[in-house]
This record gives structure tokens, C-alpha cells and sequence, in this order.
């Protein structure tokens, strides 16, 4: 018992530093993003630049969607934690619709909030010990589909556009994000099944199982496998002509997954101005860039 609740030494990272990565990748993609959208066809630095940008930030996703299956799996009341993403994709989404309705019609950037809220929503009805709440899952995924068919259509129709699901509305990861929620929500079944074998899971509280050696290795090599086959799903389905999520950047998200290897269950620094401020850093963040690149380019 003692051994199997030691933690591998190995596993440095806690969820704190997994969030400061992941919101420091972030950062890099949508500096890479306006390096891009403000390259002349000619600056062959800066669009080079941009793409590089966009590469690291491909693996800030897999990250996000792993915080928020461990959100939804430590929270004490998970509906409250769903709420919180709502509230603050409301805010985020009004924002970058202003942008767009107000200042600039080229800033058509999806909120990743979106692809978090509605995997969040799956993954809560899911663990609903109700049948007609986990039948309520299929709303949810419905979205998720129906976001798919939009691009899908709208990428083999470059001249049409859906108008009446705005891109502040849409998911911009949609089926992936999916892929990556249900094998990272797999892994903790799977682990619990496990340690169910040689311990009395009653005897152990929630935040100690999930902290313990056995536990979390099998979730993060599930998690790390989980990366690997979404990424190698939307290559494929690149060369098949479903290629809504940009699989020649997106797959390199498939490095995400040595993250997961270090992780060691623990929450770490947890203050209350740091779990709201996370959540609308990304609106911080994205004034601060438009700000700094309006002033170079535009004025």
C-alpha cells in the first residue's frame, strides 16, 4: 500500500507549472498567429517566424484539455466548475465579437474556451450517475458534429460562409478536442479500475488516489497514447480530404504528450486570483498582442 501510493520522482510537474506552460505556449501561437496575419507576402523572415510561433503553440491544446479532465475528475462540485467556464467564455466570446463587429472584420478568431466548455459539458454528464443526464450527453456532441459538417463544408466550399453559426460561437478544435477529452477521461477509468484490484478505493480519499505512483502513470501513458492516435487520426484524415484542423500545424500538438509523462497528479500553487486570472488571461493576452501589432502596423 505504501509503495503503490509513493510518488515517482520522476514526476516533476504539477498542475500549476502544466498551466503556466500551457498558457506561455498559448501566447507563442498568437503572436505567431499576427506575425502571420501581418506578414508581407515578401518577408520571408517573418512569416517563417510565424509559422515556427505556430508550431510551439500546438501543443498548448492537449495541455488545456488535460487541466480540464482533471478539473472535472478533482473538482468537490463539478457543476460549479463547468459554470465558471461559461461565465468566463461568455467574456470572451462578447470580446472577440466587439473586436470583430467594432474594430477589425479580419479578427475572426474561434475561442478555444468553447471547445473546453463543451467537453467539459460531456464529460460532466457522463459521470452523472443519472441515465437521462448521460443521455444528455448527445447535445453536446451534437455541437461538436455539427461544427465538424460546417468546416467540412465551408473547406470544400472556400467562396461559401455559414453566417448563422459565427465564428465566436463555433469550436476550433471540435472533434479533436473530443478525441483528446475521451482518451484522457478514459485513462482515469481505466486507473481506477486498476488500483481498484489491490486497493479499497473507499479508504482512499479522491485527491490522494489521484496523486499516487500507479494511478497517475497509468493515466498519463494514457494520456500520451491518447495524443499520439488523435494526431495520427486528423493526418490521415488529411490525405482523405477532411482536412478542417489544419493537420501540417496541428499534428505537431503530438509533443504535447511528453508533458504528460512528468506529471505527477499534484495540484500545486492554487490561489484564487490565479484560477480566475487564467481563465481571462486569453482575453488579456490578445488585447495586449492586437494592441502592440495595431500600433506598428496600422497607426
Amino acid at each position: 500500500m505504501e509503495d503503490t501510493l509513493r510518488i515517482n520522482k520522476a514526476q516533476i510537474l504539477n498542475e500549476f507549472a502544466l498551466k503556466i506552460i500551457a498558457l506561455v505556449l498559448m501566447t507563442i501561437d498568437h503572436i505567431g498567429v499576427f506575425l502571420l496575419w501581418y506578414a508581407e507576402e515578401n518577408n520571408s523572415a517573418m512569416i517563417l517566424t510565424g509559422d515556427i510561433f505556430r508550431i510551439i503553440g500546438r501543443l498548448a491544446f492537449p495541455l488545456f484539455i488535460f487541466m480540464l479532465v482533471e478539473g472535472v475528475f478533482k473538482s468537490k462540485n463539478v457543476h460549479k466548475y463547468i459554470l465558471r467556464l461559461l461565465i468566463a467564455n461568455v467574456i470572451i466570446i462578447t470580446f472577440l465579437a466587439i473586436i470583430y463587429y467594432c474594430f477589425d472584420h479580419t479578427f475572426a478568431y474561434p475561442s478555444p474556451f468553447n471547445d473546453l466548455l463543451i467537453n467539459g459539458l460531456i464529460l460532466m454528464l457522463l459521470l452523472d450517475k443519472r441515465k437521462w443526464a448521460k443521455a444528455l450527453a448527445i447535445l453536446p456532441l451534437a455541437y461538436l458534429v455539427l461544427n465538424f459538417a460546417i468546416d467540412l463544408y465551408e473547406l470544400k466550399n472556400p467562396e461559401t460562409s455559414i453566417l448563422w453559426l459565427p465564428f465566436y460561437l463555433r469550436t476550433g478544435y471540435g472533434l479533436f478536442g473530443l478525441m483528446l477529452t475521451l482518451g484522457f477521461y478514459s485513462g482515469h477509468m481505466i486507473a481506477r479500475k486498476i488500483m481498484a484490484k489491490t486497493i479499497d478505493l473507499s479508504t482512499v480519499d479522491n485527491a490522494t488516489l489521484m496523486a499516487t505512483k500507479n494511478y497517475i502513470s497509468i493515466v498519463n501513458m494514457a494520456c500520451l497514447t491518447t495524443t499520439i492516435l488523435a494526431n495520427i487520426i486528423i493526418y490521415l484524415a488529411m490525405y482523405l480530404g477532411f482536412d478542417v484542423y489544419n493537420a501540417s500545424i496541428q499534428t505537431w500538438s503530438i509533443f504535447a504528450g511528453i508533458f504528460f509523462i512528468f506529471y505527477n497528479g499534484k495540484r500545486g500553487y492554487n490561489a484564487k486570483w490565479f484560477q480566475y486570472g487564467s481563465y481571462f488571461y486569453f482575453v488579456v493576452h490578445l488585447i495586449i498582442i492586437y494592441a502592440i501589432f495595431y500600433l506598428i502596423y496600422l497607426v
